[in-house]
């Protein structure tokens, strides 16, 4: 019942519909599964390997080529074919840290601004050229262990400077800009990395997987979801102002500023 009242009140948050996939496909590797929505969103699912494409008349979305904007390839796939996005007005890309290899030109041409390279990637193709010839591209970032085996240089990705992303003992992920200076903390990988964008903000969730914070890369609070007895939502700002609300009773934030473990943390009552 939660769950159905949280899709509802997504669609009454962004005045948008839902997605609908208007394209599907078995055929993109061994036992590889894409589907594209109206949105111009592409998902490639499954295990195992992409198969790699001499040219774009191989490609199982070929029909549709022109309406992709944004790739998501999730856990459990391992490589990324050739030329597989080569030339689409792809803006945005989430590749799974599942990833390890990303063959020649499978992004190249494209219109990408930011790319994160997942932390188990040895292997941009055989010229290492998954990335080139992206005129777009502003922002690259790898794993430090990337850079000094040289799998990541500035070379390899248009002449684009590379910032780096390290682990600490505790399992935090640190992330640098390409110039030594920090550019924020985050809980995991997959929080630095949403869609393609170096993100500067991750959502902590309850039990059930709804957001309850959302924090900025340094740990500091942005934006606050309570949920009421009686099914309700409101959200707060960082400074504790009411944004939204859907159903009747409301909560307030008695305290916004106060930091418990380097973290902002609301204390909510009721009015």
């Amino acid at each position: 019942m939660k769950k159905m009242l949280w899709v509802v009140i997504s669609v009454m948050m962004t005045g948008e519909a839902l997605a609908e996939v208007i394209a599907s496909g078995d055929n993109c590797g061994p036992t590889c599964h894409w589907e594209l929505d109206d949105k111009g969103h592409i998902t490639i699912s499954g295990t195992g390997r992409m198969y790699d494409h001499g040219n774009y008349l191989t490609w199982p979305w070929k029909d549709y080529s022109s309406q992709i904007t944004s790739v998501e390839v999730q856990k459990g796939i391992t490589k990324i074919g050739q030329d597989s996005f080569k030339n689409l007005n792809v803006r945005e890309a989430y590749i799974d840290p599942s990833v390890t290899y990303i063959n020649n030109s499978a992004f190249h041409g494209t219109k990408l601004q930011s790319v994160i390279i997942p932390p188990q990637v040895n292997n941009l193709g055989p010229a290492a050229s998954a990335f080139n010839d992206i005129s777009t591209l502003t922002e690259v970032f790898c794993s430090s262990a990337q850079i000094s085996s040289g799998v990541c240089s500035s070379q390899k990705f248009s002449g684009v400077a590379v910032g780096k992303y390290e682990e600490t003992e505790d399992g935090v992920l640190k992330v640098y800009n390409a110039d030594g200076s920090i550019k924020g903390i985050y809980p995991d990988y997959g929080s630095f990395s949403q869609h393609g964008h170096v993100v500067d903000s991750y959502t902590q969730k309850d039990e059930e997987g709804y957001p309850l914070m959302v924090y900025d890369g340094y740990g500091q609070i942005k934006k606050a979801y309570a949920y009421n007895p009686d099914g309700s939502v409101a959200i707060y700002d960082k400074d504790g102002k009411l944004i939204s609300l859907t159903g009747k009773r409301i909560f307030t934030v008695e305290e916004a500023s106060s930091l418990v473990t380097g973290k902002n943390t609301f204390k909510l009552k009721y009015r």
